[in-house]
């Protein structure tokens, strides 16, 4: 995996085929959502910062995070294999 685990938003929607998210409130609490693509592209244009996900989000199938405008950090369902791909091909550029 590369060292910049930054996306632009268009990079981010390459790789959302489903639109599930996951975001942990609190310690000990998960909660799942399914959002409509146009409510998701709105958060991602305006989230802090949209980034790869760390070995555990992706392992769940969540490959794409947000740091939304609320201060959430939202983990965000999309095609791993594929967004790895994506990460490894701008690692060796």
């Amino acid at each position: 995996m590369s060292n910049n685990d930054t996306l632009t938003v268009e990079e981010a929607l390459r790789f959302l085929p489903k639109v599930h998210t996951m975001v942990n409130p609190s310690v000990n609490v998960l909660l799942g959502a399914d959002w409509d693509i146009a409510s998701l592209v709105d958060a991602l244009r305006s989230a802090k910062h949209i980034g790869i996900s760390g070995e555990h989000a992706m392992r769940s199938g969540h490959g794409i995070y947000m740091d939304s405008e609320d201060g959430n950090r939202v983990f965000i369902a999309c095609d791993v294999e594929a967004l790895e791909e994506f990460d490894q091909e701008r690692a060796n550029v």
